[in-house]
């Protein structure tokens, strides 16, 4: 094929199998790149379809993108995102412009974008799009100094997964979560995380594992109250009242220490308590 083909090839190798209109296209590989489409829609290998184009066998783009070298895959993707820019800014494409600053090795703005994009598909309910760019977004930050964006994502990613049901999932990124709010030295966080956690895993009957995890937070050192917490409610669920009721009564003691963090939790753990015991 000629060589303005092959310009075009390359270029839509990097799209992921996304049909963008043609002027997105022209804005990315020039005027000219209209040449070789024709030459590669005449060839059979892409296909048009009410003005967007496609390859016809999908294993085309995967077979073309292994022969590009690193710095040309860079430098396509880059003149990819430069083209979708203004359509990101109006709100469109927000993905495909996040991927290929992402593919570009743009880091600050494949955060800004990939972010973008997670949370306009969040507000769509569309949830597994969602937590694909947080993930993509993670592996951006892996940095130290991004500690407190990870933590953040990290909390929006594992709600995700439990609008999601992703159950096995949410239980890794919890336990991963109480691990570097320890590490941080941060009590409170490391508490009310242990707190949620036992509750997800009373929500989802997983009890056993709900002991498990609250006797490994004691022998860490987790706050007192915050293990109260849990263990009353477990104590509930699993219809040992004389066990709550005792539990209940440690909760009160609890209370006096003026833990604000831990309040909430144990405060309706013994409303349910007393409530089960009265009906």
């Amino acid at each position: 094929i000629s060589p303005a083909a092959h310009r075009t090839l390359d270029c839509l190798s990097i799209l992921r199998g996304q049909s963008l209109p043609p002027p997105l296209m022209n804005r990315a590989l020039g005027r000219g790149w209209s040449r070789g489409l024709e030459e590669l829609v005449d060839r059979g290998l892409v296909l048009e379809e009410d003005g967007l184009y496609r390859f016809v066998e999908s294993e085309t783009p995967l077979v073309v993108n292994r022969r590009l070298d690193a710095t040309r895959k860079q430098e396509l993707n880059h003149r990819m995102a430069r083209a979708l820019e203004p359509e990101a800014r109006a709100g469109r494409h927000l993905a495909a412009y996040a991927h290929h600053l992402r593919e570009a090795k743009q880091r600050t703005q494949a955060i800004y974008a990939t972010v973008r994009a997670a949370e306009e598909f969040e507000q769509r309910g569309q949830l597994a799009a969602a937590g694909k760019e947080y993930a993509a977004l993670l592996v951006l930050l892996r940095g130290k100094r991004d500690d407190d964006l990870r933590q953040d994502v990290l909390l929006r990613f594992l709600q995700i997964k439990i609008r999601l049901g992703e159950l096995r999932r949410c239980e890794a990124l919890y336990a991963h979560l109480i691990r570097l709010a320890r590490e941080r030295g941060d009590e409170d966080e490391t508490a009310r995380l242990t707190i949620d956690y036992g509750e997800h895993l009373i929500g989802t009957r997983r009890f056993d594992k709900c002991r498990e995890v609250i006797e490994q937070a004691v022998e860490d050192g987790i706050q007192e109250d915050a293990a109260l917490a849990v263990r009353a409610k477990l104590a509930l669920f699993t219809a040992d009242l004389e066990g709550a009721r005792a539990r209940a009564l440690g909760e009160a003691r609890a209370l006096r220490k003026n833990n604000t963090v831990a309040a909430t939790a144990v405060l309706r753990s013994v409303e349910a308590i007393l409530n089960a015991m009265s009906g």
